[in-house]
């Protein structure tokens, strides 16, 4: 362990290391997860819609549903559907119920490219995750505990 990391876990309790712990992780798992989207032109964050859109595929989503659906909750969410249409993975629509909402679907590009990358996905995990299943449902399990028991 590298002496910055020491020295914060030696002046913490339990519950802070468990904090610094997550964040790291989440750090470690977000850059991880962009290296291997890189050569396919997206980012984590892209990936995540394009998983979130074709989950309901073909109907559409609001941007605010997937503003909603991110586990950080961004204000870019509109951004970030303007480069994956510019990428032409998405089509984004004025919804004909409301006309100040806009729709986003995945077009056929789209659903091709989260299809394949959720099939790389399962290779990137296997190679990612080095615990036993038991320890994996373990840890979804505290952590589904600590993020929904609110």
């Amino acid at each position: 362990m590298s002496n910055c990391k020491q020295n914060i876990l030696d002046i913490q309790d339990d519950k802070h290391i468990l904090c610094f712990n997550l964040m790291y992780a989440y750090g470690w798992l977000m850059n991880y997860y962009n290296s291997k989207l890189k050569k396919f032109g997206i980012t984590t964050n892209q990936y995540l819609i394009l998983k979130y859109l074709e989950k309901y595929y073909p109907k559409p989503t609001s941007i605010n549903d997937l503003r909603l659906s991110m586990p950080e909750k961004q204000s870019d969410v509109s951004r970030l559907i303007d480069r994956l249409v510019k990428n032409g993975l998405v089509i984004r629509n004025i919804c004909p119920l409301d006309r100040r909402k806009l729709d986003v679907t995945l077009n056929e590009k789209g659903l091709q490219l989260i299809r394949q990358l959720i099939n790389e996905e399962k290779l990137w995990i296997d190679e990612l995750v080095m615990i036993d299943n038991n320890e994996v449902r373990t840890i979804n399990s505290i952590l589904l505990k600590l993020i929904w028991d609110k």
